[in-house]
């Protein structure tokens, strides 16, 4: 029998290293460098309500649209249907449609 690993849809790149989550809010809630990190997601629809409220000084930048492999983020998107709220801290987005 053949046993596939999936890769979650979410991936968090801060100091710690990387990790994979399944949405934007548990990778955000996971992120222990004080300055900020990088977020990238698969090309995929998540469904989720994310609230971003870092420190001041937390800058988060979050690329939808990545492949499988997360190596490339070109010509797609990543839909968040929901709503996305930022209460402090920088977010950006790139290839992320709020739906």
């Amino acid at each position: 029998n053949a046993a596939f690993a999936i890769t979650p849809a979410v991936k968090l790149i801060d100091s710690a290293g990387s990790s994979y989550f399944a949405t934007f809010s548990l990778a955000y809630a996971a992120d222990v460098d004080p300055t900020g990190a990088t977020i990238q997601a698969k090309a995929v629809d998540l469904y989720e309500n994310p609230v971003f409220n870092a420190p001041v000084n937390n800058v988060v930048v979050i690329k939808g649209g990545y492949d499988p492999t997360f190596t490339f983020n070109t010509g797609s998107f990543t839909n968040v249907h929901g709503t996305i709220t930022i209460t402090t801290g920088s977010v950006t987005f790139e290839n992320v449609v709020i739906l």
